[in-house]
């Protein structure tokens, strides 16, 4: 049966390059008339008989102009359809979901102190498809004492402002659930400040990496997001990439 799909397939393949060679009729047409042309020409006596071989390179010729232009125009067919290809690729990945991290920070320890919510993450969807299934990497703090953990998003909404809701956890304990955290309330800060105190003392402007993972349609993507604490301000600087 294999063998059978083969034969086919190879008898429709000479069957087409036959029709190609045909459609591109200047060639053989022309070396057929020309050698008719000498034919007859020497039916009338015009002129001697020439050899047969001039017969046959005639033939010859017209027959690989034919074949060639055959060639040439399923040549660029295939150019065109890379091309198409191409552009349809492009189309894709300049469709791909662009975002962008906003920060709302205050700034000096007090501030921080004295507000219950002193950050707060947003994060934007510029252009392209939405992104799905969003979920992010916890940021971890530089002696590794805690992690920022950010709550999954269903997904990116394009009209509206993304909160992003996380939690501050203790690295080696349980992190608390959604009730836990509205019970404790101001510790929340708290937590956060400890989390920016475990740095190295040389160390005069934090950065940290979000990772962003999501789905665009059935493809898993991410976006790493640098996010940068000043630490002699005691605050976020405001916009990232």
């Amino acid at each position: 049966m294999v063998m059978d799909n083969q034969h086919m397939k190879t008898i429709n393949q000479v069957r087409v390059w036959v029709i190609a060679v045909l459609s591109a009729w200047y060639g053989w047409v022309g070396a057929s008339a020309t050698v008719g042309i000498v034919g007859f020409g020497q039916g009338m006596q015009w002129w001697s008989s020439p050899p047969k071989t001039v017969y046959v390179s005639l033939l010859v010729l017209g027959l690989s102009i034919s074949t060639f232009q055959a060639w040439r125009i399923e040549f660029l067919k295939g150019e065109a359809a890379k091309e198409s290809v191409k552009e349809l690729e492009q189309r894709y990945f300049d469709e791909r979901p662009k975002l962008s991290l906003d920060i709302g920070s205050a700034e000096g320890e007090r501030s921080w102190m004295e507000t219950s919510s002193p950050v707060q993450f947003y994060i934007h969807h510029l252009c392209g498809r939405i992104p799905t299934d969003v979920r992010f990497d916890p940021i971890i703090s530089k002696l590794g004492k805690f992690s920022l953990c950010f709550d999954e998003l269903p997904h990116i909404d394009s009209r509206a402002r993304n909160t992003l809701t996380f939690d501050i956890q203790s690295v080696g304990y349980p992190s608390l659930g959604q009730v836990d955290r509205s019970k404790i309330g101001n510790i929340g800060s708290t937590m956060f400040r400890q989390f920016l105190r475990d740095y190295p003392n040389e160390t005069t402007e934090m950065e940290y990496e979000l990772t962003a993972r999501y789905k665009d349609g059935g493809e898993d993507l991410n976006h790493v997001f640098s996010i940068r604490f000043d630490r002699h301000r005691f605050r976020f600087i405001r916009n990232t990439t």
